[in-house]
This record gives C-alpha cells, sequence and structure tokens, in this order.
C-alpha cells in the first residue's frame, strides 16, 4: 500500500512560495500562513484572504472550539472568524507599533485559556475570556514558546521556564544547553528538543 502524494504549488493555494505556519481547521480545512495573507482549503478549493493592514501572515493557531483562527500578521496581533458569508474575516486584537518596521510574530501558542503571541523580543498575553491583550515579557533573548501538557514554556536566554497568565515563572529555571524548539510530553517527564545539543528530559526532579 502506497499513500499518494500530492505536490501543492503557490499557484494552487494563492499564496507566496514560503509557507511560514501551517493548521489543521475543522473538518478538512488547512490553514497556511504566507506573505501573500492566509490561504484556506475547506476541503475542495482554496481561497485566500488578506488582512487590510498588512498582508503578511507569520504565525497562526486554530481554536476548535471558538473556530478561530489566532494569527500573527505585519506589527499586529490578530484573528480570523468566518462572516456570514463563510469568509474568513481578519480582526485586530492588538497593535504592536503603529507606523514602524513590521514586527515578526515568531509563534502563537493557544493553552486553551489563553493565547500567546510571540515576537523577537516581546511575549504577548491574550485572555479569552475577558478578550483583553497585553505584553507580558520583553527580553532580547527570547527563545520559542511552547506548549506540552497544559503548561506552557517560554525559553529566556538559557533557562526554561513556566509562565502562567497571573502567577509569572512556576519553574525554577532549567538551563538549558541549547535553543528550545518544541517539547513534548511524555509518562519519563518533558522531552526538551533543542536545536543544537539534541534531546533533553526534564523530569520530576527538574533536569
Amino acid at each position: 500500500y502506497r499513500k499518494q502524494v500530492e505536490n501543492i504549488s503557490a499557484y494552487d493555494y494563492l499564496g507566496d512560495v514560503q509557507v511560514w505556519d501551517i493548521a489543521d481547521g475543522a473538518g478538512e480545512t488547512i490553514f497556511a500562513a504566507t506573505d501573500n495573507g492566509l490561504s484556506v482549503f475547506d476541503g475542495v478549493r482554496w481561497s485566500l484572504y488578506v488582512p487590510p493592514h498588512n498582508p503578511s501572515v507569520r504565525s497562526i493557531a486554530y481554536d476548535g472550539e471558538e473556530a478561530t483562527l489566532w494569527a500573527g500578521t505585519g506589527n499586529q496581533l490578530g484573528m480570523f472568524r468566518k462572516d456570514d458569508y463563510g469568509n474568513w474575516a481578519y480582526h485586530t486584537l492588538y497593535t504592536i507599533a503603529e507606523g514602524q518596521e513590521p514586527v515578526t510574530v515568531r509563534r502563537v501558542v493557544d493553552d486553551g485559556v489563553n493565547v500567546w503571541f510571540q515576537t523577537a523580543s516581546m511575549l504577548y498575553l491574550h485572555r479569552k475570556k475577558s478578550g483583553s491583550t497585553e505584553m507580558m515579557l520583553s527580553s532580547p533573548e527570547l527563545g520559542l514558546v511552547c506548549h506540552a501538557s497544559g503548561k506552557t514554556y517560554i525559553q529566556d536566554g538559557r533557562p526554561l521556564v513556566r509562565i502562567s497568565d497571573t502567577e509569572g515563572p512556576m519553574l525554577t529555571p532549567v538551563t538549558v544547553p541549547g535553543s528550545v524548539i518544541d517539547l513534548i510530553s511524555r509518562p519519563e517527564g518533558l522531552i526538551i528538543i533543542t536545536g543544537e545539543k539534541g534531546l533533553f528530559v526534564l523530569g520530576d526532579i527538574g533536569r
């Protein structure tokens, strides 16, 4: 048995050749973030949706419960939701820097209660319940924000810390010898994947 592999070109998905992020939606829906906007596949055809302030969409995360696609766009934190006509309409949540060079949102993480938006040096929090958005952390050495086992982590320099919306760092900082690019939850502990030094396991004893 051989699975079929389909090559989808930029001409097909209507976006730029560089796809920055991909997310699964409801049913067969696929979202692709490119510099030309948000490409959406509904199971039959592709459509392109462009934020009015800046076409570039760099990072996305889909929330199935709220049928919302959280998005990091040029200088803004935002979201896409379907309008009355079934189109994915863009809504601004927070403007990072009005009138300056676009700030790239490197990653969007939905932890179920809050949404975290991360740039190269700042971490923003959007609270779903209240609808408020604010900057939570500013540091020139921020690594990628990651979510695993119901908890959210970020690397600030070399230390890896667990964060929350109200209590600040909750985990004694653990120094990781490399840049953290992802986390995986396993029974033996939290697997830390780095870009330069391989894999590490963070167990109950914190190392």
